[in-house]
């Protein structure tokens, strides 16, 4: 027998798909003694994260509408899809009688309106950083992966060293990692004054993101020493115990603007090392409301 898939034999069951993530999920579900019903579709909805562009309303998908009021039923037989601006009357204004094939116009819509977080990327950082031995390995290990989902720029972590004695209304910042420690030494400190930087990580406990050279020149003291660097983006994410921002992840920029999978990537590269960030003892901060 001539056959284009590889043969799966196993004493307890099963699962394949076309993503390891989803075969994972699916075994997993499964070897915990769940039902092969619940692992299916377990598998199934990682499908969807992993590959949206091949699964559900993202590509082939038969849709059956039924409306109460009047009762018609239509069947819609979605095939392929395509970007926004991709639209029957712009193909027939340069020509096109008929929309180009599945393989040109998802190529054009994967790239240009479904980036995807890799999530095996993601997988495999997990993994090394329950290896770690301190947090210089493990920050070292985050900075190889921000450099790869993130692109080129610097990266640090400033530890909030605020106590009681400080006035109001300033936050103390002490460096704790630097991807660029001859430009940005390890125990560099910072006195941050009240500002919308300050308030949304530290009163609002959000991310803040920063694009272009005027606003950095604008939030960063040290920006005269970014700029030589060609830093111009900054996404700056809260790692938070209970409401306090006990620390900032910092990741730094060269494209002057970031695109929406950048600041995810970001963000779950914060929350993967806040395991690693231990909150300053006499940790105590007070900022003023913003006014209504």
């Amino acid at each position: 027998m001539f056959t284009t898939r590889p043969g799966i034999i196993d004493v307890f069951g099963v699962a394949s798909s076309t993503h390891r993530p989803a075969s994972r999920a699916a075994t997993g579900v499964e070897r915990a003694g769940n039902a092969s019903r619940r692992a299916t579709v377990a598998g199934g909805l990682m499908l969807q994260v992993v590959e949206p562009q091949f699964n559900g309303p993202g590509d082939v998908v038969p849709i059956l509408q039924w409306r109460a009021i009047d009762q018609p039923a239509r069947c819609v037989d979605v095939q392929a899809w395509a970007s926004a601006p991709a639209t029957p009357v712009a193909f027939a204004q340069r020509g096109f009688e008929q929309a180009p094939g599945y393989a040109a116009a998802a190529e054009f819509t994967l790239r240009r309106t479904l980036p995807m977080l890799p999530v095996t990327v993601c997988l495999n950082l997990l993994d090394e950083l329950s290896q770690a031995q301190d947090l210089d390995s493990a920050m070292r290990q985050v900075d190889a992966y921000r450099r790869l989902l993130v692109g080129p720029g610097e990266f640090s972590i400033n530890l909030n060293v605020t106590t009681a004695d400080d006035p109001p209304n300033e936050v103390q910042l002490r460096r704790i990692y630097s991807s660029n420690g001859g430009q940005f030494p390890v125990a560099g400190r910072k006195r941050k004054l009240l500002n919308r930087w300050t308030r949304t990580l530290f009163g609002e406990g959000r991310v803040f993101v920063a694009e272009g050279a005027p606003m950095l020149a604008e939030l960063f003291d040290d920006y005269e020493h970014m700029a030589p660097l060609g830093l111009n983006a900054a996404i700056n994410v809260p790692l938070l115990q209970g409401k306090h921002c006990v620390a900032t992840f910092n990741v730094f920029g060269t494209r002057g603007c970031w695109q929406d999978q950048e600041i995810l990537a970001a963000r779950l590269l914060a929350t993967a090392a806040a395991r690693w960030v231990t909150p300053a003892p006499g940790l105590h901060y007070t900022l003023d409301a913003e006014p209504a």
